[in-house]
């Protein structure tokens, strides 16, 4: 189990975080192929799904990820062919903004151990709930107690592994939001964490952010966990183009969520949430540890380095099964 109360770093078995210093684990585990979307309609429509997984590969194709979609995709050629494939036996949601009884007006999650941005270090009983003071503008030493981001940044992901490839993460700061992002005032359950000094010019690139949540061995009743469904909200800036889930047990996998848009916010991102909801995109085993990323891309605003940061907030809908 992840226990990182009054610990200055956090052994995640393929990647440690410090408190201010990344450092290299000796043995880093490599994850086996299976990081992709697989595009499956919510709308009950092939022609759709066609259409959207062209424009989502249009996105991936700017970004340098195509491959993220397997198999690899040509980004040279406008003339893409589409099939129906056969679903791994994974449970997808398919209609995560289908039904408003999804999401409350709470923002504690159910799971054990699965943190809001800007919450202070969790205990053995799991998220404080307390959140960390705010670094003023032009930065400071206030940092997340729970979540990690890859360092150096901006990252270059991996083609064929994507984020589940990194290896060195700090923990994120804790900075008073720019002006035009979503005030603290919005929410008392959360803030917006960064690079350091996040509203000032960042340069262009990705951003990925990471933290960790514990598998029970049983659930109440004596049932053994098969997945997860993780409900919430988030802001960004800029985009957020997806959330991966990874897990060390059996020899590592990895894979990024479906279901929902890519990117996830593509309007007026900083300056509203946006909900989401998926279930694990690849097998969960019982008393284990899950880590999930946010994938977090910094545009350029006028040809000039700008502002970057992450807010999110997870339901108490958020549950095994």
């Amino acid at each position: 189990m992840i226990n990182i109360a009054g610990k200055d770093s956090i052994d995640v078995g393929w990647k440690t975080w410090r408190g201010h210093d990344p450092i290299l684990p000796p043995n880093a585990l490599p994850f086996r192929a299976g990081f992709g979307p697989r595009f499956v309609s919510a709308r009950g429509g092939w022609p759709w799904v066609a259409k959207r997984k062209y424009r989502v590969l249009r996105y991936l194709c700017v970004l340098g990820l195509a491959r993220l979609m397997p198999p690899a995709q040509p980004c040279e050629s406008d003339t893409i062919s589409y099939r129906r494939t056969t679903m791994k036996p994974y449970p997808l949601l398919l209609f995560a903004f289908a039904s408003t009884s999804l999401f409350t007006s709470t923002a504690t999650a159910e799971i054990k151990g699965l943190c809001n941005t800007g919450d202070s270090r969790q205990t053995a009983s799991g998220c404080t709930g307390v959140l960390v003071t705010p670094n003023p503008t032009g930065g400071g030493p206030s940092r997340d107690g729970n979540w990690g981001l890859a360092y150096p940044y901006p990252t270059t992901l991996s083609s064929t592994f994507g984020p589940c490839d990194l290896k060195e993460f700090i923990w994120a700061w804790v900075d008073t939001p720019l002006s035009a992002w979503l005030p603290n005032s919005a929410s008392a359950e959360s803030e917006w964490i960064t690079p350091y000094d996040g509203e000032g010019n960042q340069p262009q690139g990705w951003y990925i952010y990471l933290t960790g949540f514990h598998v029970p061995a049983v659930l109440p009743g004596g049932i053994v966990p098969t997945g997860v469904t993780i409900n919430g909200r988030l802001a960004s800036d800029n985009s957020t183009y997806g959330f991966v889930l990874a897990s060390r047990a059996n020899g590592g996998s990895c894979g990024f969520v479906d279901g929902l848009p890519v990117p996830i916010n593509y309007t007026e991102q900083f300056r509203q949430w946006t909900s989401f909801s998926f279930t694990s995109p690849i097998a969960i085993t019982p008393d284990s540890d899950l880590f999930l990323y946010v994938l977090v891309y910094n545009g350029v605003f006028n040809g000039s380095p700008n502002a970057t940061g992450l807010r999110v907030e997870f339901f108490d809908t958020s549950a095994f099964y």
